[in-house]
């Protein structure tokens, strides 16, 4: 199932802002509605659901497995959850440092919170991984 929460481009630049300086927040239960619309029509099995997401997409599935235990299974991939390193050893240091690293500083590093309700396997393309 792919969905189209909060924050993406295909409804325009007011329906994209609305994660702007919130990511990941509201968009989880975006998520979790769209999950429950399909547990209800009996396409899947709610004791088999695995969720894996690349990018900001690996951000939201550390999320989601941080806020609920209804994943068996989770991949998040290329995740910049840990803001601070992201930040300071991104690709756009110069733009990730305005508009990100102010927002989050005198806070922990990550929103993500606790990961270990879920097996999840975190994957990423160099070393070390955040």
């Amino acid at each position: 199932m792919y969905l189209n929460p909060r924050g993406s481009t295909s409804y325009g630049e007011e329906f994209a802002d609305l994660i702007h300086h919130d990511y990941p927040n509201n968009d989880y239960g975006d998520l979790m509605s769209g999950v429950d619309a399909v547990l209800g029509r009996g396409y899947i099995d709610a004791q088999r659901l695995f969720v894996t997401g690349g990018s900001g997409g690996g951000v939201l599935t550390a999320w989601i497995v941080g806020h609920t235990d209804r994943f068996r299974a989770a991949v998040r991939r290329q995740a910049g959850d840990q803001l601070a390193s992201f930040v300071l050893t991104g690709d756009l240091t110069n733009y990730f440092y305005r508009y990100w690293f102010e927002v989050f500083l005198g806070t922990t590093s990550s929103r993500i919170g606790s990961v270990r309700r879920s097996p999840t396997w975190a994957m990423c393309t160099r070393r070390p991984c955040s």
